[in-house]
């Protein structure tokens, strides 16, 4: 018997409560984390089984695997925000650009949208491309703004979104 080796979300190996054998043709992994309710999983030229107590239950691994496979996308979650992925003040002397970024994980494609705020936060409008505008990137995580002119106390936020939720940055200004 062999010790099986898991890992945490620490991602730190460590020993499980649990072993596993490996015959020929079927390879079994008893769970002891719970002594008064151990389980085992065997796996068995290809097929699962997996035992609780008086219960036992099994699929075929490639069913299992079709079954995983289909629920992957709904196993999303809403976008999160990276370390230091919040917009930042930008100070710059006007015309000079300037750029904020708002950064996310996520598993699936995420959505953005920026907004502008020419009233102190009170209310928000979607910021536009081209149109002989000042805005590039409103559909990205990067808004540039090619000239600052008119723009003093501007603020600036982002909406990431995905199939699972959204979330919205905190508003940055811009000091022109």
């Amino acid at each position: 018997m062999k010790t099986l080796q898991t890992f945490g979300l620490s991602q730190t190996p460590t020993q499980s409560a649990g072993t596993v054998t490996a015959p020929s043709q079927q390879t079994s992994i008893t769970d002891m984390s719970n002594i008064r309710y151990p389980r085992v999983f065997i796996l068995n030229n290809g097929f699962i089984t997996v035992s609780h107590s008086t219960v036992t239950a099994g699929i075929a691994l490639h069913d299992l695997v079709l079954a995983l496979v289909t629920l992957e996308p709904s196993l999303t979650y809403p976008p999160v925000v990276a370390p230091n992925g919040q917009p930042q003040p930008q100070t710059v002397t006007a015309p000079a650009p300037a750029t904020f970024q708002f950064v996310v994980t996520s598993e699936v494609t995420v959505g953005y949208v920026w907004e502008v705020s020419t009233d102190g936060g009170n209310t928000w409008n979607p910021t536009v491309d081209g149109m002989g505008g000042p805005y590039t990137g409103s559909a990205t995580f990067q808004l540039s703004i090619s000239n600052t002119t008119g723009l003093n106390n501007n603020q600036y936020r982002c909406t990431a979104s995905n199939v699972s939720g959204a979330i919205t940055s905190n508003a940055a200004l811009l000091k022109s």
